[in-house]
C-alpha cells in the first residue's frame, strides 16, 4: 500500500509495513521493528489483562461514545412531509463528547436534482438549534443509499448540553436539488430521554504501547469487538519523511490475510470518526468481517 505525501518532489521509500495480530482474549502486546518491516504481534498469555476503558465504548453506528455522563437518544424517529419528499430523523445519540444524528429523505426526484457543473444544486447541511437559539453546526457527515433505498446521512456534531432535552433539527434545502424544485427551510422538533439500560455498547480495548515504539510505522491504539468481527483503530506515524513533506492517507487499500495467506475481506470503519492533528500523522481504521480466522491476521502496507 502506498502512502499519499504532501510535498514538492518526495520521494517514497521502498519500505513493506505490516502488522502481525492475534485477537484471543489474554494476549500480550508486543511492539517491535524488523527493518524493512513494522511489525506488531500477539502473542497468547495466561493472567494478561488488557486495559478496557470505563467510560469510552463503541455504538454501531454512532461510533466511539464517552460515557461520562448518561447517554441519551431521540425519543422516536420524527418524520415531516412536505410536496411528496420525506425528511425522517431516524435517531439521535447523545453522548459526553459528541451528539450524532442519522437522518433519511426520500421521494426527490431525478428532475429535482442538478445534473450539470455549470449549475449547482444545493449544498447546505443541517444545523441543531438549542432552545436558547445557539446552534450546532457538523463538525463530520457521510451519507449514502440505506439498504432501504432512501438517501441517508450521518452527521456529527458537539455535545448538546446535559439539562437540554428539546432542540430543533433544522435543513435549508436538499442536497443537490435546483432552487424552486424542492421544499426548503425544514424544521423538525426533537425530544432526547435516557437511553436504554439494553443499549448495545461494545467495550474499546486500549492497546499498550510498548517502550521500544518506533518513531515512525503503522501503530494499533484499540481493537473493538463487535457482533460480527473486530474494529481495529490507529495511527501511521512518518517522523522520518523529508522537511515540509506530510502523510496525507492511503493511495492504496491494504491487504489483510489470515495465517494460512488467505486474503480477507474487510470494511473502512467510517461511524469512527477519528482525526489527528499531529504533523506526519494520520488515523486509520478497519472493521475485519468475521471471527472463524486462522489467526494470526497480517496487514500489509506497500509504501
Amino acid at each position: 500500500m502506498g502512502v499519499d505525501y504532501h510535498a514538492g518532489k518526495v520521494e517514497r521509500p521502498n519500505r513493506s509495513i505490516e502488522i502481525i495480530a492475534d485477537f484471543f482474549p489474554g494476549a500480550a502486546f508486543i511492539l517491535r521493528k524488523v527493518q524493512p518491516l513494522f511489525v506488531l504481534a500477539f502473542a497468547f498469555l495466561s493472567g494478561v489483562v488488557y486495559a478496557v476503558g470505563r467510560s469510552l465504548g463503541y455504538i454501531p453506528g454512532v461510533g466511539l461514545v464517552d460515557q461520562t455522563a448518561p447517554l441519551r437518544v431521540l425519543a422516536e424517529p420524527v418524520s415531516v412531509t412536505r410536496e411528496g419528499i420525506t425528511l425522517t430523523v431516524e435517531q439521535a445519540t447523545l453522548a459526553f463528547n459528541k451528539t450524532v444524528i442519522v437522518y433519511t429523505i426520500e421521494g426527490v426526484t431525478w428532475e429535482m436534482r442538478s445534473h450539470q457543473e455549470d449549475m449547482p444544486g444545493c449544498y447546505a447541511n443541517a444545523d441543531i438549534r438549542l432552545p436558547d437559539g445557539s446552534l450546532l453546526r457538523p463538525q463530520t457527515g457521510s451519507g449514502g443509499i440505506s439498504a432501504e433505498g432512501r438517501w441517508e446521512t450521518r452527521m456529527t456534531y458537539s455535545p448538546v448540553p446535559q439539562n437540554v432535552n428539546e432542540a430543533t433539527f433544522l435543513l435549508e434545502c436538499i442536497q443537490d436539488t435546483l432552487p424552486g424544485t424542492a421544499p426548503e427551510n425544514w424544521e423538525i422538533p426533537l425530544r432526547f430521554v435516557p437511553a436504554s439500560s439494553d443499549l448495545n455498547i461494545a467495550p474499546v480495548i486500549d492497546i499498550p504501547t510498548g517502550t521500544d515504539t518506533p518513531a515512525d510505522g503503522f501503530l494499533l491504539d484499540q481493537v473493538i469487538e463487535t457482533d460480527d468481527g473486530y474494529i481495529l483503530v490507529g495511527r501511521f506515524k512518518s517522523a522520518s519523511l523529508p522537511d515540509n513533506a506530510q502523510a496525507l492517507g492511503y493511495s492504496e487499500w491494504p491487504i489483510v490475510t489470515d495465517a494460512n495467506g488467505n486474503e480477507l475481506p474487510y470494511l473502512t470503519a467510517n461511524d469512527v470518526d477519528v482525526v489527528s492533528t499531529t504533523m506526519g500523522e494520520f488515523p486509520w481504521t478497519l472493521e475485519i468481517i468475521g471471527k472463524a480466522h486462522a489467526w494470526p491476521l497480517t496487514i500489509q502496507l506497500n509504501a
